[in-house]
Order: C-alpha cells, then structure tokens, then sequence
C-alpha cells in the first residue's frame, strides 16, 4: 500500500491533532498542506459531507476528521502504544467528545474574529506554510476573496468572538475541575486521546513552544493580551507540560 497522505491546513488545531496522534502511533504518512478554496475540491473527489480538513487518505480507504483518524492510526500502531485504553474508552471518548465540539470550535472562532476580520495579512503567512509554490500563488491572488467566505462560515463577528471568548475561559475551567487534585492525565493514568485533544486545541492559546511549525505564530493583539493574562492558569501550564512530555 502506498504511503498514506495527510491532507491539512497547516495553522488548523484539529490537523495538528490528527497529525500528532498519527506521529504518537508511529504510523507513516504524507504531510500535505493544502490552500482553503483549493481544498474543497477533495470533498467532491472522495464524496465527503464536508469539506473540513483534515483528511487521511490510505489507497482506497478515506478517513475525514481527527476522531476518526485516531481510530484508524490505533488499528496500525508500530508502536504499541495506545491512545484509547481497555476499560476508559468511553471516557475518553466522552471528553475527547466535548473537547471537539466545543472548546475546537470556539478557540477557532475566537481566534479567528480577531485575527481574519482585523489582521488578514498578518494571518495570512500561516495558510501559506507548506503550500505547493502554485498554490501559494493562488492563494495570494485569491486571499482577499477567500477571507468573507472564511467569516462568513464560522460566524465571525465582534459580539460572536466576545461569545467565544466567554466559552473558552469556561472551559479552561472545566478542564482545571478534571485537573484537580493535581491529576497528569484527564482520564485514568496515562496519557490518552482525551490529553493530546486538550492539548491541541488550547495549544495556541497555551503558548506551547513544542509545535512542530516553519513560521512564529501569530496571534491578534486582544488574544496576545489573554494569553499573557492566563498564561499561568493551570490548564494551561498543563498544556505545555503535555507537549513538552509526548509531542516528541
């Protein structure tokens, strides 16, 4: 069988999930970065619901979305390691679950009313790391038509990412209640799907150094100032603990 490939948006936390989970089982894989616009071009060609990246394709097998990919790398572990353990499968999913729906969508949309609705140059560099050269032509080309589409599907807006904001800040808490009692892991005593989704999905907002990227992260000035103001908050802490101890 030929070499999966990985299909992402390079700046997406979901794709970095899917990417490290991947890497944790040590599953080889293609990385292929892919330009927004461009991209929904595989929803046609493997006749997805969505287009959201990302996108495990492995010879005639398609795997859409970051839980699913998890699943599928666990089947193929060269490893022996695991992400689901006997026993919490269903508490981890169940965190994993809400992670996705909630904490995912709005640190994305909290970053993104900022960062796409004030600063779209400065964003910009992220969507273009790793792009074929022509591609980044394109996109460059395209950007100013691209971005209104962009907001327009995650809802941005001013009220929408204070909304946001509002969310994210509450889930921390959430995240700090299953952390309490100064506890390693979210579900049982390893670390599990439920610890690399935390972690990938607050990992910006963490200030984490351990993410493999090319280019600095950019990050708007209101959620600069957040991260600064939280930066000690110990679900936070405990995300760069995490990247630090398994994003090897």
């Amino acid at each position: 069988m030929s070499t999966p490939t990985l299909y992402i948006f390079a700046i997406s936390h979901y794709c970095e999930k899917a990417r490290w989970a991947l890497e944790y089982l040590g599953v080889d894989f293609k990385l292929r970065s892919i330009a927004p616009g461009i991209h929904a071009r595989l929803q046609k060609k493997y006749g997805l619901e969505s287009s959201s990246l990302p996108l495990l394709v492995a010879g005639n097998e398609v795997v859409h979305g970051s839980a699913a990919i998890i699943d599928w790398a666990e089947a193929r572990a060269t490893n022996g390691r695991t992400l689901t353990p006997q026993g919490l499968e269903a508490d981890c999913r169940a965190v994993e679950g809400r992670l996705d729906d909630i904490a995912g969508v709005h640190t994305r949309r909290y970053f993104y009313c900022e960062a796409l609705l004030e600063h779209p140059g400065e964003v910009k560099p992220a969507f273009l790391e790793g792009l074929p050269l022509l591609e980044r032509l394109l996109l460059h080309v395209m950007w100013p038509r691209i971005t209104p589409i962009m907001a327009e599907r995650m809802d941005l807006g001013k009220e929408q990412g204070e909304q946001s904001r509002a969310i994210v800040d509450d889930e921390l808490g959430w995240l700090e209640s299953l952390l309490d009692g100064g506890r390693s892991y979210l579900v049982g005593d390893s670390f599990t799907r439920a610890d690399l989704t935390a972690a990938s999905l607050f990992g910006r907002l963490s200030g984490t150094t351990d993410q493999p990227r090319a280019t600095e992260p950019f990050l708007p000035p209101r959620m600069a100032a957040d991260q600064q103001a939280w930066r000690e908050r110990p679900a936070l802490v405990w995300v760069r603990e995490i990247y630090a101890r398994h994003r090897k």
